[in-house]
């Protein structure tokens, strides 16, 4: 199916049905002072759910996706390079609607549009407890790893951060019966230590940062497209109750693989 234009504000914004591809141009009508913008509806019956959107790229134009909630309010949005698609995979949302924004980003030049059209998409899938649910690109919104467990999470797109929040065991950092055990403590002053991995996915680059309780980062590594990385003593100050793990996308995302996060 194809849009309806004009389509180019929250009131005119055409229904996307889910499981359903439509086609849109980024076309601005003759004499237009500013480029076209396409918006569209999506219309949750159930939110136990996530919501994956996809917006296939145009050659040449840099497509800007923005998504927001029935009150209009921003829930996420990326910009990616020219012929570029943007997906944003596992969208906690709300039951009701659901409005996304689609529009040509190239800044400093002039009205940049293409009679080549494009392809958006939304679905959706099964909330499952060992996966992100995003937004979760504040330390207020991590998505929590409990330590021992394995999280898996998507590397999309451009831009996308993930934080994961651990909350540590009551022993950990303090001088209690793991110390005494020597079980992942040192005997000087309660300190204790975490493993943290990451396994990466194919063509995706992302670099993986360790934030302490007071926020300030601590350690930090790239992670290759593939590749795995892993800081293997993560020190604890004692009496900490928490800390971060926060996985950037660098360049192209994929949405499609997940990467793996664990402590332990």
């Amino acid at each position: 199916s194809d849009e309806q234009e004009p389509n180019d504000d929250v009131k005119t914004a055409t229904a996307l049905a889910l499981e359903t591809a439509m086609r849109a141009t980024l076309k601005a009508a003759p004499g237009a002072k500013k480029g076209d913008e396409d918006w569209f509806k999506v219309t949750i019956a159930d939110e136990k759910g996530v919501l994956n959107v996809e917006v296939t790229g145009v050659a040449g134009l840099k497509l800007g996706v923005e998504l927001y909630d029935a009150q209009k309010r921003l829930i996420a949005s990326a910009v990616g390079s020219a012929g570029e698609a943007v997906a944003f995979p596992n969208l906690g949302v709300k039951k009701g609607d659901t409005y996304v924004r689609v529009r040509e980003r190239t800044r400093g030049k002039a009205l940049v549009e293409s009679d080549t059209p494009y392809t958006i998409t939304a679905t959706t899938a099964t909330r499952l407890d060992t996966e992100e649910v995003e937004p979760n690109n504040r330390a207020v919104d991590a998505t929590p790893l409990e330590e021992g467990k394995t999280m898996s999470g998507f590397l999309s797109p451009r831009g996308d951060e993930d934080w994961w929040k651990i909350v540590l065991a009551e022993t950990k950092g303090e001088k209690g019966e793991k110390a005494e055990k020597g079980d992942k403590a040192a005997d000087k002053g309660g300190a204790s230590f975490l493993r943290v991995s990451v396994k990466g996915v194919a063509s995706a680059d992302g670099k993986v940062e360790i934030i302490d309780a007071i926020g300030a980062k601590v350690m930090e590594q790239a992670l290759k497209a593939g590749g795995e990385v892993v800081f293997p003593n993560v020190g604890i100050k004692e009496g900490s109750k928490q800390m971060h793990i926060v996985v950037k996308t660098v360049g192209p995302g994929n949405a499609k693989e997940r990467y793996e996060v664990t402590a332990k």
